[in-house]
């Protein structure tokens, strides 16, 4: 239903796709490692949030024009929607430094390649790029995410993130009033996990995880 999306890059070729709340259907798309200035572009689909209507056609409404969402990320992996509120929340691979978790917005602007981590809270106000809500120094390759809606565990609505390079699988607590989002974390809920790549929950409420070694736990 959708061709041409530029995902033959040496690396950074992201790979999220869902369905939200809104009934679009979103994809997640690198900047291919050697296109980073793409990233700023918007008539380019490399380093951005695509929204679809579900036969493939770009979703009416996307404020970056066509299927662009949003745009200024670098490895956009995984991405989840928070019960209730309905945000969006998407992990993202950074480079030396700075893995984050962004909460992506129609239109919002995540600032690669010319800005990366927390900067705004660093005293740069005049930049128009949205912050990550979380970032990691050095990095850990965030993989998969989700928000857990189970009872078979005390965590619901908690958020889970995968942590490729130190075998783990976190968990985060939100909160937060007015449309500010707070966040507590992260609780290593698991170690000694292999290359996590993924994260789902089951119907009964239990924690699936897909290794990179094709193992699923």
């Amino acid at each position: 239903i959708v061709d041409n999306i530029p995902t033959l890059g040496i690396n950074h070729n992201g790979g999220g796709i869902g369905f939200g709340p809104d009934g679009m259907l979103y994809a997640a798309v690198g900047e291919n490692g050697t296109a980073a200035d793409d990233a700023q572009v918007d008539a380019s689909w490399r380093g951005k949030i695509l929204r679809f209507a579900g036969d493939g056609t770009p979703a009416g409404g996307n404020a970056l024009g066509g299927a662009v969402y949003s745009k200024g990320l670098r490895n956009p992996f995984r991405f989840a929607w928070q019960p209730g509120s309905g945000k969006m929340f998407c992990t993202e691979n950074g480079p030396n430094n700075y893995d984050e978790i962004n909460v992506i917005v129609n239109g919002g602007n995540y600032g690669w390649p010319n800005y990366s981590g927390p900067v705004l809270r660093s005293g740069y106000s005049a930049i128009t790029h949205i912050d990550p809500i979380h970032s990691w120094t050095p990095t850990i390759a965030p993989t998969g995410i989700l928000f857990y809606t189970g009872t078979s565990m005390p965590f619901t609505d908690q958020m889970f993130c995968v942590d490729y390079k130190n075998n783990r699988i976190l968990r985060f607590t939100l909160g937060g009033t007015g449309g500010g989002i707070a966040i507590a974390g992260p609780t290593y809920f698991v170690t000694g996990v292999n290359e996590p790549v993924d994260i789902a929950q089951g119907p009964g409420g239990m924690l699936y995880y897909c290794g990179l070694d094709g193992t699923l736990r």
